[in-house]
């Protein structure tokens, strides 16, 4: 029993990884099609946003983009734990 358990935590990891991926992908699109470098860096001092855009759109690209940082910021956290957990006791 404890087995099929952990079998069915896999595959919810496992979808959760995948959706995360996904948006994170999403989100790297809008970053590049809304050019937020530019705003990011202060080249622009100005954001222009078109009005004629749906505010379901909108939302959705900003949700994509904070959904990227997410992504980004979890694994890189748990790439650092792992790394920090494989230096030797003592030694440096």
């Amino acid at each position: 029993m404890a087995a099929k358990r952990h079998m069915s935590q896999r595959k919810y990891q496992t979808a959760g990884f995948i959706i995360g991926l996904l948006t994170a992908a999403y989100g790297i699109y809008v970053f590049i099609k809304r050019n937020f470098l530019t705003y990011m860096l202060l080249r622009s001092e100005f954001v222009f946003l078109d009005y004629e855009e749906s505010r379901f759109k909108f939302y959705l690209d900003y949700l994509a983009l904070m959904g990227l940082c997410i992504f980004l910021a979890h694994y890189s956290a748990k790439l650092a734990r792992k790394a920090g957990s494989g230096r030797k006791e003592g030694g440096q």
